[in-house]
């Protein structure tokens, strides 16, 4: 009996000795990513600060620094473009024929689509393959789901009948816009779940490791469209999950100086062709806007540069944003 005693022993202090080893390895990876993560967050605090302070902060060019010229602006592209703002007050004028693509014959690998009917317009795409890149780049996940994004003026009648069945018509309007008033009809809107590789269905609310995808989509021209503490001015409850393409620079804009695009549209009408605004970006791209009013006309003349790239957006209301690309600033250090 003596003989077995010994091994009996050295088995016990060898288990012990093993779940040893696996609580301090469990405590030294909880520790470290406790510090991971209190790293990530006040870094991320510090983006924000930075961003909100200011780094790049916004200035006035008056008077023509480039030559220009006189284009005449149909007043149907009053109703186009990526500014074009759409909510109850601002319907959507639908055009003859929609130039909406299929993202899952268009997507990379770094996000998922909900089924294959989803459309968007090319733009949109194109911006959304760049950020849930990079997204998944920074954090190794792909669980991101495209669950929305065109929608025909019928089904977004679905979407508000379906969900008023369920919550009554006053309190399904907080959440979904009335036929031909709905940013979906636009192909600049995307809706957000999460598929996991398990499989499982969740909602998407922009916390935690997905923050980070929320906090830096001006970067690709994306803005979160419906915020809780502008819900009195959009008419639409908070929703973490519903992006809107509106492009750079303009999102930069919208994020440093906390703007919903109402608040966005009324500020950059302050801005003319001779008072321009101007602004370069955290990757120190330079960028000039303005805005000029439409004419009662069958079109406006609007002022825009000889030799430098720029984009005309009707914004749905009243008038034009025309944003010129400068270039790089050859003052980035």
């Amino acid at each position: 009996m003596k003989r077995n005693r010994r091994p009996m022993k050295q088995k016990k202090k060898s288990l012990c000795v093993f779940w040893l080893i696996c609580f301090l390895c469990l405590a030294v990876g909880i520790g470290g990513y406790g510090l991971y993560r209190h790293v990530e967050t006040a870094r991320n605090q510090r983006e924000d600060e930075a961003l909100r302070a200011g780094m790049n902060q916004p200035g006035i060019a008056k008077g023509w620094n480039w030559k220009a010229k006189t284009v005449s602006v149909p007043r149907q592209q009053l109703f186009k473009g990526e500014l074009i703002l759409v909510n109850a007050q601002h319907a959507y004028h639908f055009p003859a024929q929609e130039t909406v693509v299929s993202v899952y014959e268009n997507k990379n690998t770094a996000y998922k689509v909900s089924n294959t009917s989803i459309r968007l317009l090319p733009k949109t795409i194109e911006r959304l393959n760049q950020m849930l890149q990079a997204f998944e780049a920074k954090t190794g996940i792909h669980e991101v789901m495209v669950t929305s994004g065109y929608r025909s003026q019928e089904k977004q009648q679905a979407v508000l009948d379906e969900k008023a069945e369920k919550q009554g018509i006053t309190e399904a309007r907080r959440w979904a816009a009335s036929p031909g008033y709905s940013e979906h009809h636009t192909g600049f809107a995307v809706d957000f779940g999460i598929y996991t590789d398990s499989g499982r269905s969740l909602a998407y609310t922009g916390a935690g490791d997905y923050a980070f995808l929320n906090r830096t989509a001006y970067r690709y021209g994306f803005i979160v469209r419906y915020a809780q503490e502008k819900s009195d001015i959009t008419g639409i409850d908070d929703e973490p999950w519903h992006f809107r393409y509106v492009g750079v620079p303009h999102a930069y804009i919208m994020r440093q100086k906390n703007l919903c695009l109402e608040e966005y549209i009324d500020y950059v009408r302050a801005f003319s062709p001779t008072n321009r605004l101007r602004i370069q970006d955290d990757e120190n791209f330079a960028y000039e806007i303005y805005f000029v009013s439409a004419q009662n006309e069958e079109s406006t003349a609007v002022q825009v540069p000889v030799a430098l790239p720029y984009r005309i957006s009707g914004n749905n209301v009243d008038g034009f944003i025309v944003t010129v690309e400068l270039g790089k600033s050859k003052t980035a250090s």
